[in-house]
């Protein structure tokens, strides 16, 4: 292996994250690492990061030398592209610039921005966001766009024929509704999913908080794991499926 391209929230984007046990343990160098996640980001904006991403390294690397890991973010996390230069004030977050940022990397223009709703925004509410929730927000909207943001992601690999692996950083799915997960265009999209490509846990976080022998080691909001966590996940989960330790059972993906 000689390329490694990640992407996900702040679950991925530090230096002490997961991928950065994933590469040691591959002996890819760091300068090998391709890491495009960023806090917040949601899943709209790390599939077309993602696919820029792989899609310039194909350009001078053979595709059977490139890993592809995808830790997806949160469902209600939302990118847009716009003309106006914003800054988090414009939404009323008292300077906290973790709502909406910029650039992506996806191209030169650096007027992609994301907002994370789910965030103090509804604590502390401004109009702008007030009115997203009112006219444009729907469950069954983000269930559709971030399951067509994973089989985006998946159909595009497969077709340049490299190899990858797929997770979430929090049980994603399973807050929402039964009926809603089991209703018909919900359930139909879902299962076109290879579900065979994610690592077999519901969420990182969660993985963690049953799993460490510890607890969840989070950082100081509570809600990150610590780098002993990512290094527990990469060496119990991430290798294991890869068919890195003695513990695999499944066919090695490299």
């Amino acid at each position: 292996m000689k390329k490694v391209i990640v992407s996900g929230c702040s679950f991925t984007f530090e230096d002490w994250n997961w991928p950065k046990y994933l590469i040691k343990h591959l002996n890819v160098p760091t300068r090998d690492l391709i890491n495009v996640g960023m806090a917040s980001q949601g899943n709209g904006l790390i599939s077309k990061k993602l696919i820029y991403s792989v899609n310039k390294e194909l350009e001078n690397t053979d595709s059977k030398d490139i890993l592809v890991g995808v830790m997806w973010s949160g469902i209600d996390r939302v990118d847009f592209h716009s003309e106006n230069n914003y800054s988090s004030e414009n939404w009323g977050n008292n300077g906290h610039v973790s709502n909406i940022q910029n650039p992506t990397k996806v191209a030169k223009d650096r007027k992609w921005y994301f907002i994370n709703p789910g965030w103090d925004a509804l604590n502390n509410p401004h109009p702008l966001m007030e009115s997203y929730y009112r006219y444009f927000h729907s469950d069954i909207g983000m269930l559709l766009s971030t399951i067509q943001s994973i089989l985006l992601v998946q159909w595009y690999l497969k077709e340049r024929g490299v190899k990858y692996f797929m997770t979430t950083y929090l049980d994603i799915f399973g807050g929402y509704p039964k009926e809603l997960m089991e209703s018909e265009e919900i359930k139909y999209m879902f299962n076109l999913i290879d579900h065979d490509r994610f690592l077999p846990v519901s969420g990182c976080y969660e993985y963690l908080r049953d799993n460490f022998p510890e607890g969840i080691p989070s950082g100081k909001d509570g809600n990150h794991p610590y780098e002993s966590g990512h290094q527990y996940f990469t060496e119990n989960i991430i290798l294991p499926f890869l068919g890195e330790t003695q513990s695999n059972t499944k066919k090695p993906l490299i």
